[in-house]
């Protein structure tokens, strides 16, 4: 099928699997974080971008989950998963009737303060974990579906529960793909997949799963904090230049109505 975007945003989505998988990769989370504010501004449509995201990194997230199976704290990390999956449906009404700036604004805006809060290291015991724990699955389920963003918050309270850096990046891809899988069947029910956003799904795998193969060499050479900071740069650039015309055309247009409504009292004033 004939893309309606041409070859140069397509080569945009290629990098943005291929950015977004690697950091999956290497680290258990993040890949939309890193792709989709490239991939926001390769389609245009938030709700392609998010589809297509959610949907090729399922094979990424199969291979990572095989690869760090032996690393999985099930006992902490099934709940959670659990609630991510009930929150998924919540996720696909917003998704599928939302308006797409407000998506477009969202998605920039929830990335922006889930890099900031990637910036602190927790730490301490956390009251009522178990609770906890499951009501921010359910959120990030919703988030993940909707925006294809969240993982962060469950990352800073595994991170905070004392679990190592291999089981974190083994609990998130355990999570991630749980959630995407329940998501793609979610998506697939409610009529999001068209031609076009299959053929683009069908494009971008190859680069996921490079990007997953130079993720798993990075995990074993990378220095982690030079990494966080690169990748959390990256980000919040990437973001900035979805938000910023989004925020330009709100303000344009509230600028308008002010000057409407500024234009038409002093007409009434003259009249008077």
């Amino acid at each position: 099928m004939e893309l309606a975007i041409g070859w140069n945003q397509v080569a945009f989505a290629l990098f943005a699997l291929l950015a977004g998988c690697t950091v999956y990769s290497a680290t258990g989370f993040g890949i939309a974080m890193v792709s989709m504010p490239i991939m926001l501004l390769a389609v245009g449509d938030p709700q392609t971008a998010v589809v297509v995201v959610n949907s090729a990194g399922v094979g990424a997230g199969v291979l990572i989950a095989i690869q760090a199976r032996k690393d999985i704290p099930y006992r902490e990390i099934l709940p959670i998963a659990i609630a991510g999956g009930l929150g998924v449906p919540v996720g696909v009404v917003v998704l599928k009737f939302a308006d797409p700036t407000i998506i477009r604004i969202g998605i920039a805006t929830l990335i922006l303060l889930l890099a900031a809060l990637s910036l602190k290291e927790f730490q301490g015991e956390i009251p009522f974990a178990g609770m906890l724990g499951i009501g921010m699955g359910f959120v990030v389920g919703l988030t993940l579906t909707a925006f294809a963003v969240g993982g962060p918050l469950i990352v800073l309270f595994l991170l905070a529960r004392k679990l190592q850096r291999f089981t974190v990046r083994a609990a998130m891809a355990f999570f991630l793909l749980l959630v995407a899988s329940v998501g793609v069947i979610g998506y697939a029910l409610s009529g999001l997949y068209t031609g076009e956003r299959l053929t683009l799904i069908s494009i971008v795998l190859i680069p996921s799963f490079i990007g997953f193969a130079l993720g798993a060499l990075l995990i074993k050479h990378m220095n982690e904090r030079i990494f966080r900071y690169v990748v959390l740069g990256i980000v919040v650039l990437s973001s900035g230049a979805v938000l910023w015309p989004e925020v330009a055309k709100i303000v344009r247009t509230v600028g308008a109505i002010d000057g409407s409504l500024w234009a038409r009292n002093f007409m009434q004033l003259n009249w008077v």
